[in-house]
């Protein structure tokens, strides 16, 4: 059966509002079939699907922030910034309703819909029952939010900020269809500005560098390092790309591997990654084992000597790339120094390419994008294959000993075992970073 990828926000109105009236609305969100917004009413000791609201308002919020919600990421899941949350948390529209603890943001092909924090509710008068962590493909999101906007402008023309809000969709719906500005919309909300907020020197100066490494590396830049400095940044990771004498080749890889399926969006991107790491190990005939120095080095095209005596010339920047020349040999500015990090980092690489052929241009970074997720569990499964770690550790109750073995076993560290049991069920993921970072 075809899963249900489908995002809805539903109001439902008593009456419709007169004249500057302000609306009261029922509403209630739901991601596939599954309702987010169960409540259960603390006053009338009924469980019911839907939150009281005006719908007027909540659409202000949405169509305020439409940039940032749809391509801005959360940054650190354990040190969220007050002004992102104004933007991507639900409980901070206006209203002075008990608005669902739901954040949203996206991360490429995909909108997220998640708790804002684990066991989150909303108040004394009602309780929230667990908003899942939910993905779903952006157009789905998209187009959601677009019939959510139809049904409000329809019933509350009339009411108060009715007007307003025909005004803000009309503006954004013009923005939405021409190509150039909704190119740097996209662009503003990466770097974590609200509409006409980035500094036209900041935007000059990425523009400038788009013409070396095209848009999607300007963007995904900007992720790695969003706000004013990104521009000095991306300088300066150019430049670590230049002057490091690591220059692998990958082309023979990209060629054994079968292309990412990018475009199946029902599954975790860790699932997706799985496959890919599993299709190339078995197209160089490593199909089971760790992985080891010379056979990762085989598929670079560079020794490992080379690589172990090379210096981490991004090592004191925020993040790391590959950077192509003319041909098919690419530069790699490195931040790690052990070994065994090395080696995640450049498995990372091979995976960034694997997701995007045609850049010649790819950050390597701590973000949450899927790009940069798809990157780390890449790297993870290339390196420690979950169908061979499994019979080296118990998967009732992988002990620390068993994982620290595991680790030594596949030169990687301890936290690459510990993710990947994570991942396939037989740890406890423990915080809301676990759970969004397995999805």
């Amino acid at each position: 059966m075809k899963q249900d990828l489908s995002f809805r926000i539903s109001p439902r109105w008593r009456q419709s509002p007169q004249d500057e009236e302000r609306d009261l609305a029922e509403i209630s969100i739901s991601v596939g079939d599954r309702v987010v917004t169960r409540i259960d009413d603390i006053t009338t000791g009924h469980t019911r699907d839907f939150f009281r609201a005006s719908a007027v308002s909540l659409a202000l919020w949405l169509a305020d922030n439409w940039w940032r919600l749809r391509w801005e990421p959360i940054v650190d899941y354990r040190s969220v910034r007050a002004e992102w949350r104004l933007r991507h948390d639900l409980t901070s529209a206006s209203g002075g309703t008990l608005w669902p603890p739901m954040m949203i943001y996206g991360v490429g092909d995909r909108v997220v819909i998640a708790p804002i924090a684990m066991g989150s509710k909303a108040g004394d008068r009602v309780d929230y029952h667990p908003i899942p962590v939910s993905l779903v493909p952006a157009t789905a999101f998209e187009d959601g939010v677009d019939a959510f906007f139809d049904a409000v402008t329809t019933t509350c023309a009339r009411a108060q900020d009715g007007a307003s809000l025909k005004l803000v969709l009309a503006q954004l719906q013009e923005e939405r269809q021409t190509p150039d500005v909704a190119s740097w919309r996209r662009l503003e909300a990466r770097l974590g500005y609200d509409p006409d907020q980035v500094p036209d020197a900041l935007i000059e100066a990425l523009s400038r560098q788009e013409e070396l490494i095209g848009a999607e590396g300007v963007e995904e830049a900007a992720l790695g390092n969003p706000g004013a400095r990104a521009p000095e940044i991306l300088e300066k990771v150019l430049s670590a790309s230049r002057e490091s004498s690591v220059e692998i080749d990958l082309a023979e890889a990209l060629a054994a591997a079968a292309p990412v399926n990018r475009a199946d969006l029902r599954r975790p991107i860790w699932m997706v990654a799985e496959d890919a790491a599993d299709r190339l190990r078995r197209a160089v005939g490593w199909s089971e084992g760790p992985f080891s120095n010379v056979a990762l080095s085989d598929i670079l095209k560079v020794s490992w000597k080379a690589i172990r005596a090379a210096t981490a010339t991004a090592r004191d920047l925020p993040y790391g790339a590959r950077l192509r020349g003319g041909g098919t040999t690419e530069k790699i500015a490195l931040q790690t120094q052990a070994s065994h990090d090395r080696r995640f980092e450049l498995a990372r690489v091979l995976g960034d390419a694997l997701w995007t052929a045609d850049s010649r241009f790819g950050v390597i970074s701590r973000g949450k994008t899927d790009r940069q997720k798809f990157q780390r569990a890449f790297a993870q499964s290339l390196l420690c294959p979950f169908a061979d770690l499994s019979r080296h550790v118990d998967l009732s109750g992988p002990s620390e000993e068993q994982i620290a073995k595991a680790a030594r076993r596949y030169l990687v560290n301890r936290n690459v075992v510990t993710t990947l049991l994570v991942n396939k069920g037989h740890l406890s993921r423990e915080t809301l970073g676990d759970v969004l970072d397995a999805a």
